[in-house]
């Protein structure tokens, strides 16, 4: 169930969408008679060469173990980053920026990355406070501490 103040946007950024395209529906094509025992049968679209699959980036950074017991995780001490110059006049009261950030066995940030900026400086803003954070880093199944990346992480700026 979703729920959102009434008239207020409804924040999703805490899930995860899994999206794609294709070039035919994968059931096959259907024909108004509705007689066709196989998809794609009588009156299919003709077939199309698919889209070239995007260039794979390097990651950037090998993380040391994909088995996480227990994800990073911002340490509960309150977390305040300053709004950023660029958007000091702007008619703003608050803005949202999300990140992800790569976590030492020792808590230290290793990377940060950007995974919606919305601009006028709050992305550089939201990256340097990440820099300056300890995390609890992720866990093994044996509760040894691993490197890892941390899920999403909505950085909230108010006024």
């Amino acid at each position: 169930m979703i729920a959102a103040e009434p008239g207020g946007p409804v924040d999703l950024s805490d899930g995860a969408f899994v999206s794609g395209e294709g070039s035919a529906y994968a059931g096959g094509v259907t024909t108004s008679s509705g007689r066709g025992k196989t998809p794609g049968g009588r009156g299919a679209a003709p077939a199309t060469k698919p889209a070239a699959p995007p260039p794979k980036r390097p990651a950037p950074t090998k993380v040391i173990s994909e088995d996480r017991s227990s994800p990073v995780r911002l340490r509960p001490e309150e977390w305040i980053c300053a709004w950023p110059r660029e958007a000091i006049d702007e008619p703003l009261d608050e803005e949202v920026v999300v990140l992800k950030v790569l976590v030492g066995g020792d808590g230290a940030v290793e990377d940060a990355r950007l995974v919606r900026d919305p601009g006028r400086g709050f992305g550089r803003a939201a990256l340097s406070c990440a820099r300056g954070t300890r995390f609890e880093p992720a866990r093994d199944r044996q509760g040894e501490a691993i490197r890892a990346w941390s899920p999403p992480i909505r950085v909230r700026f108010y006024r």
